[in-house]
């Protein structure tokens, strides 16, 4: 199953669950810093939802709530190393590679400088707001 939607201003709903980095960047308390290359594809963030046998489920429900101003954001499917639980008692499934969604970004051509993200993951029982600050060069 492939997850894509592009968003330059519309809301998005997607599904995802654990909250697991990608790649790795400046995280604290739903707030991420990235430094990505202009009009290149970039990761910012995983995310995936698993039973208590670390399989991947569905997943939670994503809300873009501050599109880029100068790019976008996609969602894809992909491969997602967890590496904390944002919700339920499955702390052996951290360190575990299950399927999930990556949140990524792309700039326009020829930008430098800098863009913010902002969306909010719904889990269950909680909501994750994430704030994303970008450099771009």
């Amino acid at each position: 199953m492939r997850f894509l939607h592009r968003a330059p201003a519309a809301r998005l709903v997607l599904a995802l669950a654990f909250w697991a980095m990608s790649n790795p960047v400046a995280a604290e308390e739903g707030r991420l810093n990235k430094t990505v290359w202009s009009a290149q594809d970039a990761s910012i963030a995983g995310y995936a939802r698993t039973n208590a046998t670390c399989e991947g489920i569905e997943p939670p429900i994503i809300f873009l709530d501050k599109p880029p101003e100068h790019g976008t954001v996609c969602w894809r499917s992909g491969k997602i190393r967890m590496n904390a639980v944002v919700e339920g008692n499955l702390h052996h499934c951290v360190g575990k590679v299950v399927a999930g969604v990556v949140v990524r970004y792309m700039s326009r051509r020829g930008y430098a400088g800098s863009d913010k993200v902002g969306y909010t993951v719904r889990f269950p029982r909680e909501n994750h707001p994430v704030d994303v600050e970008l450099t771009v060069r």
